[in-house]
């Protein structure tokens, strides 16, 4: 099992350094401008963040690919692009127009399916594509990058290329691969991140169905876990987390059960222990944005952070007429500020 585990791990280090082809696309403004409160505009404090604009994304085709059901996202510093990921297995390529610090319009530029070892698109029953984080997007190297994507319904954590190649893959902890460990097929691998010196970190958007109330396990690959605390909110899921070094984990998390209960979005924080015993992580609320309280918001599910303590935040439309795909742009306060309501 020894001689197996560093086999899968020398060849995933060579899959994910062979470069990825480049492709010219040609800009193309998809979004519209959105006001996100009905009181407070973008460079307001607000509690632990400061707004910093936001759009609705149209629902456009990208070299043919529809852009809906958004519900990851990631920053390539490398490339100054923005990966969105469907939970229909499409990433694309956006271009964020960032003006005097502000988010002001997206570029679309290109669509792409996501295709297994063979070249062939995944098909829809294995594509529940839901957590993305970017590897290698910030070392000063075009064409490296590489999207470590988790995935629901058949619980899997891949490795692809921006333009939605497969690269590899992880093998995962035995309470992970087992679907019906989830609540709920739907609710398997929603979140990872990476941490350097440990690797991927992923975790499920609720308790596994025998822990109701005792915390959302945040795995390692070795099998170590520990646990998140969820908000007491109705139906509060964990749908995001990034990591950055030096400043810990920022998690989202959405809260909706009906049209007759508030939306509810809050960004928290917390800090991870060098030690992975199962115990219940420390956390600090930032942010709560509620639809009762002015908040014009929708089914936010993805996050990645930008740099310099800003960060990116996108809301999944389900592909309904009704709802939205919303990208907002905020900076995270080195101390939560008292905002409005």
């Amino acid at each position: 099992m020894a001689a197996a585990a560093l086999w899968l791990g020398h060849t995933l280090a060579i899959l994910m350094l062979l470069p990825w082809p480049a492709v010219a696309g040609a800009a193309e403004v998809i979004s519209r401008p959105h006001v996100l409160h009905d009181e407070l505009g973008p460079g307001t404090v607000f509690e632990g963040i400061r707004l910093r604009g936001a759009v609705e994304l149209k629902p456009v085709d990208l070299d043919g690919v529809g852009l809906a059901g958004l519900s990851a996202l990631a920053w390539d510093a490398d490339e100054g692009l923005l990966y969105a990921l469907s939970d229909r297995g499409r990433i694309f390529h956006l271009r964020p127009r960032i003006e005097d610090g502000m988010l002001e319009a997206v570029d679309g530029l290109r669509g792409f399916h996501l295709r297994n070892a063979n070249g062939r698109y995944i098909p829809r029953y294995l594509a529940d594509s839901e957590g993305m984080v970017a590897l290698h997007a910030d070392n000063g190297v075009r064409g490296d990058t590489r999207l470590i994507i988790s995935f629901e319904q058949t619980p899997r954590l891949m490795v692809f290329r921006p333009d939605g190649g497969w690269a590899a893959g992880y093998a995962l902890p035995t309470s992970l691969k087992l679907v019906d460990n989830y609540s709920h097929p739907n609710r398997a691998l929603e979140a990872v991140a990476y941490i350097p010196g440990m690797g991927p970190i992923t975790g499920p958007e609720r308790p596994f169905w025998n822990e109701a109330g005792e915390g959302v396990r945040l795995y390692d690959l070795q099998g170590n876990y520990r646990r998140y605390p969820l908000s007491p909110d109705i139906d509060a899921s964990l749908v995001a987390m990034e990591y950055v070094a030096g400043q810990g984990l920022l998690i989202l998390e959405r809260s909706f059960v009906s049209p007759f209960h508030p939306l509810r979005i809050r960004l928290r924080h917390t800090q991870l222990p060098d030690h992975a015993d199962g115990s219940i992580l420390a956390v600090e609320e930032v942010a709560l944005l509620d639809s009762h309280r002015g908040w014009n918001i929708d089914n936010f599910e993805g996050l990645t952070h930008h740099g310099n303590g800003r960060w990116f935040m996108v809301s999944d439309d389900n592909e309904r007429g009704l709802q939205k795909t919303l990208l907002v742009y905020f900076e995270l306060l080195a101390r939560p500020a008292s905002g409005a309501p």
